[in-house]
């Protein structure tokens, strides 16, 4: 009698394909007078994280947070911090909020291929040399488009004074607001400010004449102190300026909180500019607000440092997308991933450059970030009075 022998046939489950997890390290003060910003820093990558994994974006991948680093906000801890870094071996970084932390930096990041997104204002101009250093703030070129929109557009300014401090990512800013001036039917006269302890000198930028009387001062990279100095030297031009211009900052700062100029006499209006504003009535701000706050230590609102940490790690997770959709041979554990990662930060990056926190993907205004105007008079009340929201939504 034949024997029959009968297989068995098992049939195999494929184990799910596990999500690689790709690391991101965070450098920001974490001690200190400035320590607030980091617990800022490190709730808004938090939140980025808990929205990106409830809108479902961690299919084929997730990125895990390591612990954050202590960079005091000090230059001098730059090199420290970013060692410390480098030797946890992430797959991307966040850091820096000045530009002279992220020049320390940037070599570090280069030698060891990790990208390197940092939060910088300054970052910019200097980003160019740097094939792994990547400028993590909302695009400042639109942000002063905005501002020289409603001085025109809205307050019917003609003729303007510029006032510049002689430092690069100023000047960068300065250039940017002009360029978005028709000089045919716009007077702009531009003055470079020179000054440190020993110095302050302010020279006219451009030859000729005031052709109309000035209506409006726009000041970048100019503190408290020296603004007071050159009203009082613009005041004794007599009537080439008219008695209360309008003064205007062209880039981010808490003007209404260090200058005092319309208690001095110098003027009626304080104009601001802001990539940030924690009361709008966009959804996705209000969503980020409302678990910011709910996370957060002290319940404060978010301010434009934390909300550029948020579209960072936004911005991130975009570039990771692109790079699993790619159709080429992804690994986090390869030689090759942290390349193949740059690769798609930098694509994503410059594709905001064509505006206002414009990146492919994010046409529906996912990103918080925007062009803000803010008015302080003498009131005392601080109301935003112009914004890009209208473009980022449509």
């Amino acid at each position: 009698m034949g024997v029959f022998t009968v297989k068995k046939i098992i049939s195999e489950k494929k184990e799910p394909k596990l999500r690689q997890k790709v690391q991101l390290a965070l450098l920001c003060p974490l001690t200190g007078e400035d320590a607030f910003f980091g617990e800022g820093a490190k709730v808004s990558v938090e939140t980025a994280l808990s929205h990106l994994s409830k809108g479902g974006a961690f299919k084929k991948f997730s990125i895990e947070l390591l612990e954050p680093i202590d960079d005091q906000n000090l230059t001098s801890e730059a090199t420290v911090s970013a060692s410390m870094a480098v030797r946890l071996n992430p797959h991307v970084c966040i850091g820096h909020q000045k530009t002279e932390m992220t020049l320390v930096s940037a070599p570090l990041f280069e030698e060891n291929k990790i990208p390197f997104i940092s939060m910088s204002k300054g970052t910019a101009p200097v980003s160019n040399g740097w094939e792994y250093l990547h400028m993590g703030v909302p695009i400042y070129r639109d942000i002063e488009k905005t501002m020289a929109d409603y001085l025109i557009l809205e307050r019917k300014i003609e003729s303007f004074a510029v006032v510049v401090a002689d430092e690069y990512e100023f000047r960068d800013a300065s250039r940017n607001f002009i360029s978005s001036i028709d000089k045919g039917k716009i007077s702009v006269k531009q003055f470079k400010l020179f000054a440190n302890d020993e110095k302050f000198e302010l020279k006219a930028a451009d030859e000729g004449e005031v052709e109309k009387q000035i209506e409006a001062i726009v000041f970048f990279g100019v503190g408290p102190e020296n603004a007071t100095k050159i009203m009082e030297l613009f005041r004794s031009f007599g009537g080439v300026f008219s008695k209360s211009p309008i003064v205007a900052f062209g880039i981010p700062a808490d003007i209404d909180k260090d200058y005092d100029l319309i208690e001095q006499g110098y003027t009626k209006e304080l104009v601001f500019v802001d990539t940030w504003n924690p009361d709008s009535d966009r959804p996705v701000v209000k969503n980020f607000v409302k678990d910011f706050m709910k996370a957060h230590p002290g319940e404060q609102k978010p301010n434009r440092y934390d909300a550029g940490i948020y579209d960072a790690v936004m911005n991130i997770s975009e570039a990771v997308m692109k790079l699993f959709d790619s159709g080429e041979d992804v690994d986090v554990f390869s030689d090759n991933f942290n390349v193949q990662l740059n690769l798609k930060i930098s694509e994503v990056f410059r594709e905001g450059v064509q505006g206002m926190n414009r990146y492919a993907s994010f046409d529906d205004g996912s990103l918080l970030g925007g062009g803000y105007v803010f008015l302080l008079d003498k009131s005392g009340e601080t109301k935003m009075v112009f914004s890009s929201e209208e473009d980022i939504e449509n």
